[in-house]
């Protein structure tokens, strides 16, 4: 009688084992989808009938810190994900972005506590895959960016950045500049850049912040042509456009920068920040109306900010 039963589970846990895969691959969908809630009850079918499944409990940790930014919810999905299967350096950078999360959020007495742990996670990572490229650049940036006390250090950014190097050049080069840039070497930090988009002209992010650095070095004309660089390589973000805006702008090309940002609109319209931006390029080039109608369909959508009082202030102004 034993053997059967052994016999039955043995027979009957594949099946088990191929339809919880094959939810989880329809929970990727949906979430390629922004489909969460039909992801999530999916999620919770799995989890009632095995609750230890680390991919289930993995992807409502995943929605728990973006989608609910309940990270303590969060926290708890992602502690059952490790504990059955601890070697998944995916799991464990993940934790790392919650702990780093929960540091942000934290108070004076908890925060450093919080920074240790996203560090311990990250390195986590990369010791349970060393070829774990998101691991490596996580952990270069929480050494470039937390303090000594947290455990920041740049000797040990650049021995991440070294190994991003031989894994993906463009990442190991945007890393040197990264840290270059930390330490307001910033011609440095350029030549990285530089190398990086050589290296792979076709990936954002080297034009993308060599643009801003070039604007923060007051060479408002490199940054233009960075921000160019953007709009070729990914010309269907908004933010490439957005990015170039600014660009003309610091280089007082006000109707270059218009234009900019509403090709930004164009493409994508609900990319708020390009409405307010069209909207300040409106006033300098004495365009009151266009103006009040950019700045209140950014209000329309954001209402609170920063931007949303700046918004509100304009309009008090013009009316």
């Amino acid at each position: 009688m034993i053997r059967l039963r052994m016999l039955v589970i043995l027979l009957v846990l594949p099946f088990f084992f191929l339809q919880a895969q094959d939810k989880i691959e329809r929970v990727k969908e949906y979430y390629k989808e922004k489909k969460f809630e039909d992801a999530v009850k999916i999620l919770e079918e799995i989890l009632d009938e095995d609750e230890n499944n680390a991919a289930a409990n993995y992807y409502m940790a995943i929605y728990y810190l973006n989608h609910k930014r309940d990270l303590d919810e969060a926290e708890d999905y992602m502690e059952t994900a490790i504990e059955n299967d601890p070697r998944n350096a995916e799991y464990h950078f993940t934790m790392g972005n919650i702990h780093g999360a929960q540091a942000r959020e934290a108070s004076v007495f908890t925060q450093l506590f919080d920074a240790q742990n996203c560090k311990s996670s990250f390195e986590k990572a990369v010791e349970c895959d060393p070829d774990y490229i998101r691991g490596r650049v996580a952990l270069m940036q929480y050494h470039i960016q937390a303090p000594g006390i947290a455990g920041g250090d740049i000797d040990s950014a650049k021995v991440q950045a070294e190994a991003l190097l031989k894994l993906d050049p463009y990442q190991g080069y945007l890393g040197y500049a990264a840290i270059h840039a930390s330490q307001e070497e910033f011609s440095k930090a350029i030549e990285y850049f530089n190398r990086a988009i050589e290296s792979d002209s076709s990936r954002q992010d080297a034009w993308h912040r060599a643009g801003y650095l070039a604007l923060r070095m007051n060479e408002p004309d490199e940054a233009v042509k960075y921000f160019t660089g953007m709009t070729q390589a990914a010309p269907d973000n908004p933010n490439s456009w957005d990015s170039l805006g600014d660009g003309y702008k610091a280089a007082g090309n006000y109707e270059k920068a218009l234009a900019s940002y509403q090709k930004a609109v164009e493409i994508n319209d609900t990319f708020w920040i390009s409405f307010f931006n069209a909207g300040t390029m409106c006033e300098k080039l004495e365009k009151k109306e266009s103006a009040k109608e950019y700045y209140k369909k950014y209000l329309q959508n954001v209402e609170e900010g920063s931007y949303a009082d700046r918004a509100r202030e304009r309009l008090e102004e013009m009316e």
